[in-house]
């Protein structure tokens, strides 16, 4: 397929070789200018072989140029593609997934910009990770690019944080076409595993300050990309993948979205608790305990909250169930983020249609499961009293307690926090 940013030059069917075994530049003796060459893994000797050469636009190579030194190397040359009206580019956008890390919380930082100081929120972020998602296909995390095809980001230009991918209307009234900020080129972490990065939220703008309380609330916890793809294979990265290999990337933008695709697309402080949940024996899933007053058990249980309800694809339009949310006050809020996710499954029209994509008998009734059995955790929340104990003075100072049950066959601890079972979309150990 064409490229928007560099000339191509297929020397072997991709299909006819192994795995993608990395890239390199070399400078042509007749042109004078750089190029990239694309190694695969040859199956009969297990060696890597040049596969494809491709010529940036950036270095100066002009349509001609390049067309010549394929042809004196006996391949097949496809020309860059034109820019899309009002120059437009082909970007997808794609859900992706992250792995637990050790929590890193944000944090409010002042900065100079053009002798002006500003204040921004800091935000550690997992933009990907290699994983098969849901389309049963595997972005290679190191096969990021930057600004047409720089390994490394560019410190003159920056990566825009957007809301919804700039879809449209927002959940906080007006629309959301402009950058709510931007990524930290320095912060960048890229390994064969993830790339990390920390998002730099303005809080100079009205619309972007109230997308960063929302996600220092805990309300907004979820992201995506929006990328070029420049590089695939049908050959699989990992096990189970069907479908393509997305071996270079130019990343063109991140974007804070309300549900996800994937339900793994969480903020990091949220991620090491579904690590800590799917490390513990099948055994011991029903029986994770925490106590009440812990700041961690709080955490747990709005990512589990958020987990269910976003188990399906983003643009799910679904009409508010009011049975479990009205007249009731629970000590986690968990009505506020409900009613919060509800009201944004409904107004997904406008990506519904960017996308064009269908949702899935399957995905709408783990959703409708997964709504029910939040509900029914709130409503046995409401009927459970919560059992009384001495205390010290020290403990008799209020405190911010979440949704707890007791459990009698459990001597030395007195609650136990409802546990949420990702492969069977069920909370586990829920009270009927």
């Amino acid at each position: 397929m064409p490229y928007p940013s560099e000339h191509s030059c297929r020397l072997i069917d991709p299909k006819k070789l192994g795995k993608f075994m990395g890239t390199d530049e070399r400078k042509s003796d007749k042109y004078k200018k750089i190029y990239r060459i694309l190694y695969m893994e040859d199956p009969k000797t297990g060696k890597s072989v040049e596969q494809a050469y491709r010529y940036p636009l950036k270095n100066g190579w002009k349509e001609s140029e390049a067309r010549g030194h394929c042809k004196d190397h006996k391949g097949t040359f496809e020309a860059a593609a034109p820019k899309k009206g009002n120059g437009e580019m082909d970007i997808k956008i794609k859900y992706m997934d992250t792995t637990a890390r050790q929590d890193e919380s944000s944090s409010v930082e002042e900065m100079e910009v053009n002798g002006q100081t500003f204040q921004f929120l800091r935000v550690p972020w997992r933009l990907t990770k290699l994983r098969v998602d849901r389309l049963n296909e595997v972005i290679k995390p190191d096969g990021i690019r930057f600004h047409d095809g720089l390994l490394k980001p560019d410190s003159t230009k920056g990566l825009v944080v957007l809301y919804t991918h700039a879809a449209g209307q927002s959940i906080f009234g007006g629309t959301n076409s402009l950058p709510i900020g931007k990524i930290d080129i320095d912060s960048f972490d890229i390994t064969r595993d993830y790339v990390d990065a920390d998002l730099l939220i303005s809080l100079s703008d009205l619309f972007a300050r109230q997308v960063a309380n929302q996600i220092q609330m805990g309300i907004l916890t979820t992201g995506s990309i929006g990328f070029k793809s420049i590089i695939e294979s049908d050959e699989p990265l990992l096990e189970g993948q069907k479908g393509k290999s997305i071996l270079e990337w130019e990343l063109v933008e991140f974007s804070i979205v309300p549900i996800p695709a994937n339900i793994d697309a969480v903020r990091k402080q949220y991620s090491i608790v579904q690590d800590m949940y799917h490390c513990l024996p099948d055994d011991q899933k029903c029986n994770f305990i925490e106590n009440p007053d812990s700041e961690f058990a709080k955490e747990y249980i709005s990512s589990l909250c958020n987990d269910g309800l976003q188990s399906v694809e983003s643009h799910l339009i679904k009409e508010r169930d009011k049975r479990n949310f009205q007249k009731r006050s629970k000590p986690l809020d968990y009505d506020d983020l409900l009613n919060e996710i509800d009201w944004n499954l409904r107004h997904m029209t406008d990506l519904q249609k960017k996308e064009g994509r269908v949702i899935s008998t399957v995905n709408l009734k783990k959703l409708k499961n997964a709504h029910d059995e939040i509900g029914k955790v709130i409503e046995a929340a409401d009927k459970t009293p919560i059992p009384k104990a001495e205390t010290t003075e020290k403990e008799k100072k209020p405190k911010h307690q979440v949704v707890s049950m007791p459990k009698p066959e459990i001597k030395k601890k007195r609650y136990r926090v409802v546990t949420y079972d990702f492969e069977s979309n069920k909370f586990l150990n829920l009270i009927k």
